[in-house]
């Protein structure tokens, strides 16, 4: 049963099906980090550029 919707979705729905613990620790981590990255590179932008205005 598919829960969300999309790619990011589908990778929450692996987690949640995924039965080692060592295995979906390890994914949990990869998104994450790449969460914070995407994020860091955002503030970065945005503190690059504080005059554009974000959509």
């Amino acid at each position: 049963m598919l829960i969300w919707g999309g790619p990011v979705a589908e990778e929450q729905q692996k987690l949640l099906e995924e039965r080692n613990t060592h295995t979906r620790l390890q994914r949990e981590f990869e998104m994450l980090d790449h969460t914070r990255k995407q994020l860091a590179a955002r503030t970065a932008l945005k503190e690059s550029f504080p005059d554009i205005k974000e959509n």
